[in-house]
């Protein structure tokens, strides 16, 4: 039974458990002890040495072997410091720091880039911490959907989000996605500050088909080279163009922008600019 055309066979891989909460490792300062290849992703990935202070309770690490592995970002270099910080841990550093006039605080509500200044995890690249704790106009990645659950947006080599205001009223923060998608998150949602590493792997060349079968690529037949029982593009004399649309094997449109986004979904809400509107502007 095939379950998806074109995979199988590649060679064998072994996982990487990649921290993207760094839940665990928070309010701790970490050394990059070195940059590794990840077969199962196409960004670098870094391996590091979390100090973790003396009387602290870690239901989860191992303290013989405090390492753990994150996605690298663009220009980090082995032997730089990263760390991680939640709204909690933040949220108790701005009171050690004192009061503020009016004035300051009236700028603090409307934009995030002073209390950024005010924590002493500074936006640096490689450090995790909420988004209304990182300036306008930062890049982003590993962001989560929301507070307190998986990271999963903009993780792929060269991908990078772009905070475009702050909302501190209603709690939101706006972000350009690199697909030029424009949507709102909570700004207790987690998101590493920089770009991902090896952003020039669009530009890569297999060279031969080989790579691709290493990767658990196999051979994709053309719909116009089979027969009309096997595909909707199938049959004819000579080089037929098909005659219908670009259809798969199931008649589904390939060509034509098929949508499956459900409409119903309630974070829809969430998006101010789809990135076809954001297409149509530039044009």
């Amino acid at each position: 039974r095939i379950i998806q055309r074109g995979r199988g066979g590649g060679h064998r891989r072994h996982y990487r458990i990649i921290d993207f909460r760094r839940a665990n490792h928070m309010d701790m300062e970490g050394t990059i002890e070195r940059i590794e290849y990840d077969p199962n992703r196409t960004s670098f990935i870094c391996l590091v040495k979390h100090e973790i202070p003396e009387g602290k309770y870690m239901p989860l690490a191992n303290l013989e072997q405090p390492y753990s592995y994150i996605i690298c970002p663009l220009g980090i270099r082995v032997g730089y410091k990263v760390s991680a910080a939640s709204t909690q841990n933040m949220a108790k550093r701005e009171q050690k720091v004192g009061t503020y006039s009016p004035v300051t605080r009236l700028i603090s509500r409307c934009t995030s880039q002073v209390m950024a200044s005010k924590s002493k995890i500074d936006p640096e690249p490689g450090n995790a911490m909420p988004l209304k704790y990182i300036p306008q106009g930062t890049t982003v990645h590993n962001i989560q959907f929301k507070p307190d659950s998986t990271q999963g947006l903009v993780r792929a080599a060269g991908g990078g989000a772009t905070i475009v205001n702050h909302y501190p009223d209603r709690g939101l923060a706006l972000l350009k996605l690199p697909s030029k998608e424009q949507r709102y998150f909570s700004q207790d949602c987690m998101a590493t500050v920089g770009e991902v590493s090896n952003t020039k792997h669009y530009r890569e060349n297999l060279g031969k088909a080989g790579r691709s079968r290493n990767r658990g690529r196999r051979p994709m037949v053309r719909g116009v080279a089979m027969n009309p029982v096997d595909h909707p593009h199938g049959g004819g004399n000579g080089k037929t163009a098909g005659g219908r649309p670009s259809v798969s094997i199931w008649g589904w449109l390939t060509k034509s922008g098929r949508k499956t986004r459900n409409k119903r979904k309630p974070s829809s809400k969430l998006i101010v600019m789809t990135k076809r509107q954001a297409r149509e502007l530039v044009k």
